[in-house]
């Protein structure tokens, strides 16, 4: 199963506030595949463990370019900030994720999955990230620091 990061919005993707991200390059995403959302994935230092959030299962992907056109205040309310403006949220991802030279982001929608809907290996691999237990699929519970 693929690391995909939430280091920004970890909060939005534990209470399930989100269900869309835009990422820079990531066109290789397809529908129906299964990501392990997890607090980093890149630039851990050795030894440092992955955090896992939240299993996900790619709905929809498409290329745009990041433009008033396509992030209205729905998308920034799907993204997990319903505060930001588009112009905000256009803002504070480039900001953060220094988009492409052609200007195009790639907007992955998902759902979250149920540990039960995952394949024996999938479960395996994601339980080594899990350092929370989740209770009633909205209750989040710190099992270790």
């Amino acid at each position: 199963m693929r690391l995909i990061s939430f280091a920004i919005t970890p909060m939005q993707v534990f209470r399930c506030n989100k269900d869309v991200t835009r990422r820079n390059g990531w066109r290789h995403a397809r529908v129906g595949q299964h990501l392990a959302g997890v607090l980093k994935a890149m630039g851990r230092k050795p030894g440092e463990k992955v955090v896992g959030i939240r299993p996900v299962v790619i709905t929809a992907v498409s290329l745009q370019p990041l433009d008033t056109k396509h992030i209205t205040q729905d998308e920034c309310r799907r993204e997990g900030f319903p505060d930001l403006t588009p112009d905000e949220f256009i803002a504070l991802y480039r900001r953060h994720m220094k988009p492409t030279a052609d200007g195009l982001v790639t907007r992955i929608a998902f759902r979250y999955l149920d540990l039960r809907e995952l394949s024996l290996s999938d479960r395996a691999q994601w339980r080594k990230y899990l350092p929370y237990l989740h209770i009633q699929r909205t209750t989040v519970v710190k099992a270790y620091a």
